[in-house]
């Protein structure tokens, strides 16, 4: 949802008649209320911006003319909405800060669509709309990442309660009590099946095969507990793998072999992409 932050700023009297000293004293007021501003509340670039309960309105958006994955990072002086300080479900081996970051800098950027203004994030909106649902990112560390970061978000209106994690610690469920909704992962490396490639003393050799006629049911079973499925996949196709249909092989990403047809990395996307959808659709309607 779209959300204008409003101001009352000091500005021009338009009446004809004003006096001098009105308006040096309307200056002198300006610059009192800027002082006190600014040294009682001066920014803090460590505690979050809690200003996502402040008026907005709904956005006018024209998703015709707006592609949010094309765009650039802009400098936003606001800072983000929270920190690793701030945030109650941070992982200990993920807080930079903590553990001797020396910058905020990466604090202060935002992403700016071309045609178009994103929204700033409202948590309290958030929840309101997923209200007694079950929302689960699917895919590797990236998808984990995705998931951990709105986490901390949606913490700043309500803690979540941690109902469950693996012993890998890699699939984790989250639920907010108070919006009956649920917040969880299931980890892939491909999505579809695959394996690595071994020596002869069983350490991995960095060359995988995945049979895109086949899904990792470690993920799918998921499905019918899932109304809103967030799938990022995608880093783990940059090394040689070897792509099968069944007992077919049908090519070869980063592998320059004689004889065998090379695959893009995106056509491999699109392969892995393309079952992982047909699944999604299959077993959710």
């Amino acid at each position: 949802m779209q959300r204008w932050i409003y101001h009352q700023t000091c500005g021009k009297k338009s009446k004809k008649v004003t006096t001098i000293w009105t308006l040096a004293l309307y200056l002198l007021l300006c610059i009192t209320l800027f002082s006190i501003t600014f040294f009682l509340f001066p920014h803090n670039s460590f505690n979050p911006i809690n200003d996502y309960n402040v008026l907005y309105v709904e956005p006018q958006l024209n998703f015709k003319d707006c592609d949010l994955s094309k765009g650039q990072w802009i400098r936003d002086e606001r800072g983000s909405l929270y920190t690793n300080f701030s945030c109650p479900t941070i992982t200990d081996s993920k807080n930079c800060l903590k553990h001797g970051r020396p910058n905020t800098d990466f604090l202060f950027w935002r992403w700016k669509p071309e045609g178009c203004e994103l929204p700033r994030f409202n948590p309290k909106a958030f929840l309101n709309l997923v209200r007694g649902k079950k929302m689960n990112f699917i895919g590797d560390s990236v998808a984990r990442n995705h998931m951990e970061s709105l986490l901390c978000l949606l913490s700043m209106e309500e803690t979540p309660k941690d109902i469950y994690k693996d012993a890998d610690d890699r699939n984790r469920i989250w639920y907010f009590r108070e919006h009956d909704f649920t917040l969880s992962t299931s980890w892939t490396k491909f999505l579809v099946a695959g394996f690595e490639r071994t020596h002869a003393n069983k350490t991995g050799t960095g060359i995988y095969d995945l049979d895109i006629d086949k899904i990792d049911e470690q993920w799918a079973k998921d499905l019918p507990n899932t109304d809103i499925a967030i799938v990022s996949a995608g880093h783990w196709l940059f090394r040689p793998i070897y792509i099968h249909r069944g007992d077919e092989t049908i090519g070869c990403i980063f592998c320059n072999l004689p004889n065998m047809t090379q695959i893009s990395l995106k056509e491999g996307f699109k392969l892995v992409l393309s079952i992982s959808m047909d699944v999604i659709t299959a077993k959710t309607t």
